[in-house]
């Protein structure tokens, strides 16, 4: 007999990175949203966790059968993301197609501010260095 998807996700919650049984619940939702498309990627901020524990909790959920397509993290800093490549991919190449206005709101500024067009051309080139990786 199968384990219930709900003993499945917050088992591995707790196993993995210590959170309680609503906030696995929470997070179940989130990593099968970007698993199934409906979100390209989830910023995880549940818990003081780090990327290894993360990993592992992918690495449980995915080996329970729960996702479908294999899932990425990608570590900047302390912040995770977890990702549906595929998914990302076509979200970031639509994003290039649109016109794109970024606002600077870092602590060196008094207010926000439009950036600038070559910092708007550099970031574009990110995504799309991203996009080509």
């Amino acid at each position: 007999m199968a384990t219930p998807f709900s003993e499945v996700v917050v088992s591995a919650a707790r196993r993995c990175l210590g959170i309680e049984k609503n906030k696995g619940f929470s997070l179940a939702a989130q990593v099968l949203a970007v698993d199934c498309g409906l979100k390209p990627a989830f910023l995880y901020d549940y818990s003081a966790a780090g990327s290894g524990q993360l990993r592992s909790y992918v690495e449980a959920v995915q080996t329970a059968g729960l996702t479908q397509c294999r899932l990425h993290l990608l570590v900047l800093d302390d912040n995770v993301l977890i990702l549906n490549t595929e998914h990302m991919a076509a979200y970031l190449e639509a994003l290039l197609r649109e016109s794109m206005f970024i606002v600077d709101v870092s602590a060196a500024r008094s207010y926000p501010v439009l950036c600038d067009p070559q910092v708007l051309d550099q970031i574009k080139q990110y995504i799309v260095d991203i996009v080509n990786h």
